[in-house]
């Protein structure tokens, strides 16, 4: 080989250890990326279940008072049920007045909740 050849095989050899340094940056990227979605999909899965049990203890709720207390779903998960009883012109003068439940998965009421909804009370309970 001439001079001139070695120098192109030098060139060659470069560009093909550059493209195998690029190809590994994006398989590698590629793993995070499938990863990330794994953990994300577990958490949702995780959330949705939570969420379920809450909205199966927020049919299940024996008594709608005031105030906030800490029940155990059916799956064994405590959850923090907290009512404000809402006040409104309409409740004046009509059967049923407006409260805010919300519920908290175990005691941390600073999270968002896994549910808040207004729900209509009526003045007997």
């Amino acid at each position: 080989m001439t001079a001139a050849g070695d120098s192109e095989a030098g060139v060659v050899l470069v560009e093909v250890l550059v493209a195998f340094a690029i190809l590994i940056g994006v398989i590698a990227a590629g793993f995070q990326i499938f990863g990330d979605g794994l953990h994300r999909s577990r958490l949702a899965a995780e959330r949705a279940a939570e969420v379920t049990e809450a909205a199966a203890l927020l049919v299940s709720l024996p008594q709608i008072k005031p105030g906030s207390e800490t029940v155990e779903g059916w799956n064994g998960q405590s959850f923090t049920v907290k009512v404000t009883a809402l006040r409104s012109q309409a409740a004046v003068w009509v059967a049923r007045r407006p409260v805010r439940i919300e519920i908290f998965a175990g005691a941390d009421t600073k999270a968002p909740p896994l549910i808040d909804t207004v729900l209509l009370e009526s003045e007997g309970l």
